[in-house]
C-alpha cells in the first residue's frame, strides 16, 4: 500500500472554475478513502494556482461525489486562504 499520503491532482479547467481538482487519501479511513471537499489541499496547491493564473486569487472546485467549490485567495507571501 502506500501508506499515510494523500495525493492530490488537479487541472485547469476550461472556464470558472479555474482549477478541479481530487484528494485520495489510501492510507486513511477518509470518506472511503477520498476526503470529499479538501480545502487544505488548497494550501498546497494555491501557490501554483495562484502564480500560474497570475492573479490574487482563483476558484477550484473539487470533483468528488458530493463535491466542494472554494474561493482562494493570496494571504502574505506564500499562503492561500480557501473560502
Amino acid at each position: 500500500g502506500l501508506g499515510p499520503i494523500g495525493i492530490i491532482v488537479a487541472a485547469p479547467a476550461e472556464s470558472v472554475p479555474d482549477v478541479v481538482y481530487r484528494f485520495f487519501c489510501p492510507g486513511f479511513r477518509i470518506g472511503e478513502n477520498e476526503d470529499p471537499a479538501t480545502g487544505s489541499a488548497l494550501s498546497t496547491l494555491g501557490p501554483y494556482w495562484l502564480a500560474r493564473a497570475r492573479a490574487d486569487s482563483f476558484k477550484a472546485v473539487q470533483l468528488s461525489d458530493r463535491g466542494g467549490e472554494f474561493h482562494c485567495a493570496a494571504d502574505g507571501d506564500e499562503s492561500v486562504v480557501p473560502s
